[in-house]
């Protein structure tokens, strides 16, 4: 008696499945533009998530670049100031920790 259940429980499974690809596969002839837009739209998302990651790890790897280049240790960059790019602002040359310019005076130099 079990067998029995079990096959028509499986088989009505089986229909029952198959049904809903059916359902599905109708829904998604029926709506295509819909179903195409949702993907060109998630894809677009997505890229530009990516985009805007890359843009932002270039921005930070671009100063230890440049420093590497120039061959500095660091930048110096006036207290309220943004970024060693994105402003110029003036500063005291008596800044560095380093005496860089031990013959100049240690007065504002602006």
């Amino acid at each position: 008696m079990t067998g029995i259940i079990g096959d028509t429980v499986a088989r009505l499974h089986r229909s029952v499945t198959g049904l809903m690809w059916l359902i599905s596969l109708r829904d998604l002839q029926f709506r295509h533009r819909r179903f195409t837009i949702a993907i060109a739209a998630t894809a677009l998302t997505f890229a530009m998530t990516l985009l805007m990651a890359g843009f932002s790890a270039t921005l930070h790897s671009e100063i230890r670049r440049i420093v590497d280049i120039i061959g500095a240790d660091s930048w110096i960059v006036a207290e309220g100031t943004s970024g060693p790019f994105t402003g110029s602002g003036s500063m005291w040359c008596g800044t560095a920790k380093s005496n860089c310019f031990a013959d100049e005076p240690t007065e504002p130099t602006w």
